[in-house]
């Protein structure tokens, strides 16, 4: 059987879509009313979506396979088509009351509800909970020197919550990796936010209670005594089997067998390992909050916005180059101050000695200090800003360099930056030089560039 077996082939056609936002919107407000009321009726389905979704209805326009389905004007009439599409790709059913009546009733097929369940977990639930995995697991095998008659239950519950501590270990493990290559391309006061915000409840929410309350070295022992006495016993095995058996999960005995042992191991194994796992974390978790700290320290003493590359740069090397590649971004000026240290001071006559000419060696710019400038002009101003200045230039109506706005140096740098994404196959726009002519703007010597914005195709 495969995925396709089990859920329609167009389900998850809505989202990518181009209305793909209603009908995920759409999705959620579903989900809503199911935890309000097991029965749902099409007509306050579609009610709720209308007036939930006005604004966004109001500015949808249908793809061409939508408008098979009808020319919807109003929000209602839009919200009534979102409903049909969802229907027909297989994100609901609809079912009539059995009391002879036309009303239409709103069905959640199983597969659509564990999948509306997931996106909206992503959505909106920020923080990660930890659900004490190792002490569940504890709790129900402790609680069968009272209840033996149980022990199935107790072990099917100790295999699901150690799965779930296992998922949970490689989420938090796949989290930190996450965060800790996101180190270089984030600013100090970046990643101080990332550090003490969405970290602390993706990884520390996580780390803290293995390391306390839920500590696998607190429970390890006990769980290991019960499953491994278990595992060592034939009478122990009939009576799980038995119990299995009872509850309709298995064709044969031999199956129940099989499965009981499977469960058995797996747990056992997984607790002998687990040490090893949870090392691990600890070492990705100790390694991103070093990388942290010292990549905020370099932030901070070295200083990351453009007055702090001039000084920089110009300190790094003697070369009139540094002034040459600067002088059409940053209009350098020398300030002086008038203080008491300004009063006229005779200066004292020193006796002149003959000394030797030293030669000055005039070497160029290092690439190292170029690479660093432009990487950090890369920090400063991303792909995102530059598309933005763009974007908002030619939807003014211009279509030149010569007619952007270029009101700050922060202008002239995303224009200058642009020619260099324009090479990027995900750049919005591309350029065209103007046979080398050049403009004059506010001060700035430019280049002439016409600027396309590039047609997207709707998915």
């Amino acid at each position: 059987m495969t995925l396709f077996d089990m859920i329609p082939d167009r389900l998850f056609s809505v989202l990518t879509s181009k209305n793909k936002i209603l009908y995920a919107e759409s999705l959620f407000i579903i989900r809503e009313m199911m935890n309000e009321d097991m029965s749902i009726r099409r007509q306050d389905l579609v009610s709720r979506i209308a007036s939930r979704l006005e604004v966004l209805l109001d500015n949808s326009e249908l793809d061409e396979e939508e408008i098979t389905y009808g020319n919807a004007q109003g929000p209602y009439e839009k919200a009534n088509l979102i409903f049909q599409v969802l229907k027909d790709r297989g994100w609901l059913e609809v079912e009539y009351l059995a009391d002879n009546s036309f009303e239409e009733m709103v069905n959640i097929p199983d597969y659509s509800f564990e999948i509306i369940k997931i996106l909206y977990g992503l959505v909106h639930q920020s923080k990660s909970e930890y659900k004490g995995y190792v002490y569940s697991t504890y709790a129900a095998l402790m609680q069968l020197k009272e209840q033996p008659e149980y022990s199935y239950t107790a072990l099917l519950t100790s295999y699901q919550r150690t799965e779930e501590f296992v998922d949970s270990l490689n989420k938090l493990f796949s989290n930190i990796r996450r965060y800790h290559q996101k180190i270089s391309s984030l600013g100090a006061n970046q990643l101080l936010a990332e550090h003490f915000g969405r970290y602390q409840d993706e990884v520390m929410k996580i780390i803290e209670p293995i390391r306390t309350n839920d500590s696998v070295y607190r429970f390890k022992g006990s769980i290991l005594d019960v499953l491994e006495r278990w595992r060592d016993s034939a009478e122990d095995i009939d009576s799980l089997v038995k119990q299995g058996m009872g509850s309709d999960r298995y064709r044969t005995v031999e199956e129940c067998e099989t499965d009981v042992v499977r469960m058995i191991d797996y747990i056992i194994s997984t607790y002998h390992s687990v040490d090893r796992t949870i090392h691990r974390v600890e070492d990705k978790h100790s390694a991103y909050t070093n990388a942290s700290i010292e990549r905020i320290k370099y932030k901070l003493n070295t200083g990351h916005d453009m007055k702090g590359l001039i000084a920089r740069l110009i300190a790094s090397s003697g070369d009139d180059m540094v002034t040459d590649m600067m002088s059409d971004a940053v209009r350098l000026s020398i300030t002086q101050q008038f203080d008491r240290g300004s009063l006229y001071v005779r200066r004292e006559r020193s006796r002149k000695e003959t000394a030797e000419t030293l030669s000055l060696d005039r070497s160029e710019l290092p690439e190292s200090v170029r690479t660093d400038f432009f990487n950090e002009l890369e920090n400063m101003y991303d792909d995102s800003q530059v598309d933005e200045y763009v974007k908002s230039n030619i939807g003014e109506g211009r279509s030149s360099s010569g007619d952007f706005r270029l009101d700050s140096s922060g202008d002239y740098i995303c224009l200058i930056l642009s020619t260099v994404r324009a090479g990027d196959k995900s750049a919005p726009f591309s350029i065209e030089f103007m046979n080398g002519e050049r403009t004059e703007r506010n001060g700035y010597s430019l280049p002439l560039i016409k600027y396309t914005l590039k047609e997207r195709k709707n998915v």
